[in-house]
């Protein structure tokens, strides 16, 4: 009887903690619009470029899937040893940890969120190639914004720092299960039965990784293309990569994690761009594409799921009524 108890209070608390988490997501995204609608300026550029090149930016909305999809790809690829899942539960499963990243410092909450519909023995599995996976998104976001920060921060010694750095990362990924993940304390001593990943796994997700920054960079530099912060293409994947480079190292926290976007792109842009409403525009269009709406569908997974299980509970309850009146 005491160990239901205790189910059924760590039941609680869970769902507890997933709908602070809901409401706290839908807060955040209701404010990005909010801060969006009393714009006039804002909504008066988003109506001419629409008007313009409305087309460019359904093109940037397609992209949106294709990303997540094949981050759902690159995670069930890094399971399949370990833990095989279903794509279509993986797939719930990442716009559920896009939701939480939503909430949480530098997104890390993403990694937790995805393994909220796994079952216990599943969960450490599903947090540890979720790190990997991120592992391998760092090292391409790094490479590509450190090649092009010279360009508009030219020094030798940048040069030689961004060199070493990828090269730290590089190794860190490939050799990624000697690190002492054991510090974690979501991870501590459940970690050690995790066989390393085979190179050419890891190099496939290191591909699959280079498509979905391949993604986001030109969704991004159309974005800005769009909404006319400059009309060499060239030069704003250039811009778009040092921002993304920077926005991974920021100190971003949840409500201000689109003010701290905002500032580094201004910071990267103003260089080329004289209009900071076409840049702030630019970042709050991809923000919403890319984050809002995925958020949304995590949203609307995680209730659908809730309501699924309290369905399941109460049918399971009138058998057990049934199946005691029976005797």
């Amino acid at each position: 009887m005491t160990e239901r108890k205790e189910l059924v209070f760590e039941n609680l608390v869970k769902y507890a903690i997933k709908f602070v988490v809901v409401a706290l997501c839908a807060f955040v995204i209701y404010e990005q619009f909010k801060h969006f609608n009393d714009s006039v300026a804002q909504r008066n550029l988003l109506l001419q470029s629409v008007k313009q090149n409305g087309w460019i930016l359904l093109i940037v909305v397609a992209l949106m899937p294709l990303n997540w999809l094949i981050e759902t790809k690159k995670w069930q690829l890094l399971l399949a040893a370990e833990s095989p899942q279903p794509f279509s539960k993986l797939l719930k499963a990442v716009l559920q940890g896009v939701m939480v990243g939503t909430v949480t410092p530098w997104r890390m909450g993403e990694f937790v969120g995805r393994t909220f519909e796994m079952k216990r023995s599943e969960a450490v599995n599903g947090f540890y190639f979720s790190m990997l996976g991120g592992m391998a998104q760092a090292f391409i976001t790094a490479i590509f914004g450190l090649f092009f920060l010279p360009w508009f921060y030219p020094s030798p010694l940048l040069i030689g720092f961004a060199v070493v750095v990828c090269g730290i990362l590089l190794c860190a990924y490939f050799f990624f299960h000697r690190l002492p993940l054991q510090l974690i304390p979501f991870v501590k001593n459940k970690v050690a039965h995790i066989k390393p990943s085979s190179n050419a796994r890891l190099g496939m997700v290191l591909l699959l990784s280079l498509c979905r920054y391949l993604i986001y960079l030109s969704q991004w530099t159309l974005v800005a293309y769009t909404f006319s912060v400059h009309n060499n293409l060239l030069l704003l994947a250039a811009g778009a990569a040092v921002t993304l480079l920077l926005q991974s190292v920021s100190p971003a926290l949840p409500f201000f994690d689109l003010a701290v976007r905002s500032g580094i792109s201004l910071f990267v842009f103003s260089n080329i761009c004289s209009n900071p409403m076409a840049i702030l525009l630019s970042v709050l269009v991809v923000w919403l594409i890319n984050i809002a709406i995925p958020s949304i569908g995590g949203i609307a997974f995680f209730l659908r799921g809730w309501k699924m299980k309290k369905s399941t509970s109460v049918f399971a309850s009138q058998a057990n009524v049934e199946h005691f009146n029976s005797k």
